[in-house]
């Protein structure tokens, strides 16, 4: 399915899968960075929150690229996921920001809300 076809079908999986997209890159790079620019003594803690972020950024796109039945619950779940992101690091703000804006718009669909 291309892009423009996904955007016509599913509004707020798009939305969650541009979170994904935009937590997982944002994580890459603060993990190149902090492999290569940061102090060995601050090196750990910040490259397993970047690691993390981008890992659990990959395992909520993938969830969604899944196709599952369009519920109320699922998209809770995904939501929680994507608040998890959103709190690990800086990149995972933006990125988890949109994905748990996806989340809610799909719960409220599933609902019966706008």
């Amino acid at each position: 399915m291309g892009l423009l076809e996904r955007w016509r079908s599913d509004r707020p999986e798009f939305v969650l899968l541009t979170g994904c997209v935009l937590a997982v890159g944002g994580n890459a790079a603060l993990a190149a960075w902090a492999a290569f620019g940061v102090p060995a003594e601050a090196r750990g803690p910040t490259l397993m929150a970047a690691t993390t972020g981008a890992a659990l950024s990959a395992l909520l796109a993938a969830s969604v690229l899944r196709g599952a039945v369009r519920t109320a619950k699922r998209f809770v779940l995904l939501g929680g996921v994507a608040t998890a992101v959103l709190l690990l690091t800086w990149p995972g703000v933006l990125g988890g920001g949109v994905a748990l804006v996806g989340a809610v718009w799909g719960t409220l669909r599933t609902l019966g809300g706008p």
